[in-house]
C-alpha cells in the first residue's frame, strides 16, 4: 500500500483522513514558510541556493539560478535540472511532482528550452544578422533612390497636415494631382 506521500506524489487524491495527513500538511506549509522567507528582502544568489535546497530537500545545482520571488506550495516533489534559470513572480504547483530538464529557461508566462548546440546557435545568429544586414541595405538603397520623391514628401507634409493614399503615390510619378484639404 502507497504512503500518502507517495500518493500525493503521484497526483492521487489524499484525504484528511488517511494516516500521515498532518506530516503532508506539515511538510507543505514548512515549504510555505521557507518560499516565504525567501521572497521577503533581497537575498544574494548563495542564499537563495540554500533558501531553494531547503525547499527542494536537496541541492540545487550551482550552475542553475532562480530569481525571487518564486512561489512554491511542495518542494520535495520537485527537481530542478543543470542550467536552468527561473526567472521572478513563476508560481509551481509542487504536489504531484515536476522536472524540469537542463538548460530550461521559465519565465512568468513561458517556457523555453534550446534544442540545438552552441555551434549550431552560433551560425543561426550569423544567418539572423546576414539578413537584418541585407534588409538594412536594401532600405539604404531605396531611400537613397527615391531621395526626391522623400524630399517632395517631406515638402508636403510642411504644406499640410495629412496626405492621402492617391497624393503620396503620385509623389513617385510625375503626374501632378490637385491637393486634397
Amino acid at each position: 500500500m502507497k504512503t500518502i506521500f507517495e500518493k500525493d506524489l503521484s497526483g492521487e487524491m489524499v484525504s484528511p483522513n488517511e494516516p500521515g495527513y498532518e506530516a503532508l500538511i506539515t511538510d507543505i506549509f514548512a515549504t510555505i514558510r521557507t518560499a516565504t522567507e525567501m521572497n521577503t528582502g533581497y537575498r544574494t544568489p548563495e542564499e537563495v541556493h540554500e533558501y531553494m535546497s531547503r525547499i527542494l530537500g536537496k541541492p540545487l545545482e550551482e550552475n542553475t539560478t532562480v530569481l525571487p520571488p518564486l512561489y512554491i506550495d511542495y518542494g520535495k516533489p520537485v527537481t530542478i535540472g543543470k542550467g536552468c534559470f527561473i526567472q521572478q513572480c513563476c508560481t509551481f504547483f509542487g504536489r504531484g511532482g515536476i522536472t524540469i530538464g537542463d538548460e530550461v529557461f521559465i519565465g512568468r508566462d513561458l517556457a523555453h528550452t534550446r534544442s540545438y548546440s552552441e555551434e549550431v546557435a552560433k551560425e543561426i545568429d550569423q544567418e539572423v544578422h546576414a539578413i537584418i544586414d541585407k534588409c538594412h541595405e536594401d532600405a539604404r538603397e531605396i531611400i537613397t533612390q527615391h531621395m526626391d520623391v522623400l524630399h517632395k514628401c517631406a515638402a508636403l507634409l510642411l504644406e499640410k497636415e495629412k496626405v492621402h493614399r492617391e497624393e503620396f503615390e503620385a509623389l513617385f510619378t510625375s503626374e501632378k494631382i490637385s491637393l486634397q484639404k
